[in-house]
């Protein structure tokens, strides 16, 4: 059976309502293809293929993915080594850390055709973090409304409530954030309502060229199995990047702290079509930037700890990002945090990039960021790394603590 769905309202498909939010992000009629009615399971005998709108027409603008528990992320961070400040930025469509957005996901997948699938635009959130001397100073973590959400497919310009980010004419990006921290009580992280942390940032690209995707992860899309596809693009490896970051406290301005930052930073952009990266137990990504070249990588590691990993790395210097053949990538799971959490000890990309001695600067039940000291040929500098074991989340106690920080906007 085969519908064509065209229209600005919900239809039914057989026993599938697909809402209009759905048809209007995938931007045009939609077919959808349904088997006849299973005698075994439920879902037997139907194919569910993820929808992605056409490709954006600037790589690093918005690609309005609109796959079932799809994501797509625009990540900032930086380093003020004289100060020992560092900070990260996310924006999400589509929060792939959010407890309730996976839940929704798993039943979709347990029912498909009776239940409404969870869309990117359903659940917008912005990140920041603001680290001094090694720990976390503030941080918010703020979900929107799918209203609150506006992006562009033509050039990098997203704004979430007050949160945005849009590359200028010139290749500047200029960031803006506002939200409220979260701190930890006897009752568990808890959203401080009376304190905001701001940021106003400039990125300035020191290597302007032209983005370099790289596939992540994929999987063609089969019957009884979803297909998915996972991309990184390396938008601007290294900038010069200023600003002010501002914490207020009960009292407004009068109790307010100023930090002006002065350093390096970098950016890339990160879409799926599923959950992020289901099939991997860890995954691990972080860069390394010098004064005129930088470094970025991404090593998972599958569910089976006797496979090797997975990884890319990227080189970026004044000739333009590209993806280096590195062979062996030898990562030795051998630290713990806190939360059990494992980390590497050592990361070896051949001779290319070699990573040790990591320090933790923030640990989470699911989540760790770490800075490891790196040495390529004769350079040493420090990388910025973030690890995630998604699989966690979907531990009841681990996901109801990972949704107690999301301040609700």
């Amino acid at each position: 059976m085969q519908y064509e769905l065209n229209d600005a309202s919900p239809t039914p498909a057989g026993q599938i309502r697909y809402p209009a939010s759905l048809l209007r992000d995938a931007g045009g009629p939609v077919r959808i293809d349904v088997a006849p009615p299973p005698r075994g399971p439920h879902n037997a005998g139907m194919m569910i293929v993820p929808l992605v709108a056409a490709p954006a027409a600037d790589a690093d603008a918005w690609h309005r993915v609109a796959a079932p528990g799809g994501y797509e992320c625009w990540h900032f961070d930086a380093e003020d080594k004289a100060s020992d400040v560092r900070i990260a930025a996310d924006f999400w469509e589509g929060f792939a850390f959010h407890p309730e957005y996976l839940r929704r996901y798993r039943r979709y997948l347990r029912r498909p055709t009776r239940t409404v699938p969870p869309l990117p635009s359903e659940c917008p959130c912005a990140q920041f973090v603001l680290y001094e001397h090694g720990r976390v100073t503030a941080q918010f973590v703020c979900r929107y409304r799918h209203t609150d959400f506006r992006a562009s497919d033509e050039r990098p310009d997203v704004r979430m409530g007050p949160n945005h980010f849009k590359r200028h004419d010139d290749g500047v990006i200029r960031l803006g954030l506002r939200g409220i921290p979260w701190r930890v009580t006897w009752r568990g992280p808890r959203p401080a309502e009376t304190q905001q942390l701001t940021a106003d940032l400039v990125f300035r690209p020191q290597l302007p060229h032209l983005p370099l995707r790289q596939a992540i992860a994929s999987r063609d899309p089969q019957p009884e199995i979803s297909g998915y596809q996972h991309d990184w693009l390396i938008a601007d490896p290294l900038c010069a990047v200023q600003g002010t970051i501002r914490l207020f406290g009960r009292g407004g301005i009068a109790q307010s702290r100023a930090i002006p930052f002065n350093g390096t930073g970098y950016h890339d952009h990160l879409h799926g079509t599923s959950p992020m990266l289901p099939s991997f137990r860890r995954w691990m990504r972080g860069r390394v930037l010098f004064d005129d070249r930088a470094y970025a990588f991404h090593v998972a590691q599958p569910p089976d700890e006797k496979q090797p990993p997975q990884a890319r790395l990227v080189g970026a210097d004044g000739t333009g990002p590209r993806a280096l053949e590195v062979s062996p990538v030898m990562v030795e799971w051998k630290n713990r945090t806190a939360w059990r959490l494992r980390y590497p000890s050592r990361v070896a990309f051949d001779q290319t990039l070699v990573l040790d001695a990591p320090r933790v600067i923030e640990a989470t039940p699911f989540r760790t960021r770490l800075v490891y000291q790196a040495k390529c040929a004769d350079r040493s500098g420090t990388a910025l790394c973030e690890l995630f074991s998604p699989h966690r989340l979907g531990w009841p106690i681990v996901g109801r603590l990972a949704g107690l920080p999301i301040h609700n906007a």
